[in-house]
């Protein structure tokens, strides 16, 4: 999810204070940054995005299932 512009105006301004306080932190940080994005998935555990109108159903879908094994396998 993209940030909005309120959320990219505050991080601009701690980028910019981070860069006055501590360059050469500032830097480092840069220079890790350029590294991960260069790196690509294949440097990593990229998991996909899964949905929530995806991934509600299926839940409910389980709920219901172990709900119905429960009723039939627990002796009542």
């Amino acid at each position: 999810m993209p940030l909005t512009w309120r959320e990219r105006r505050i991080l601009a301004e701690i980028e910019d204070a981070l860069t006055r306080e501590d360059p050469q932190l500032a830097e480092r940080s840069t220079a890790i940054c350029n590294i991960e994005s260069s790196a690509g998935p294949s440097h990593g555990r990229s998991w996909p995005r899964i949905e929530l109108r995806v991934l509600l159903p299926v839940l409910v879908a389980l709920g219901v299932i172990a709900l119905l094994l429960m009723t039939v396998l627990v002796p009542g």
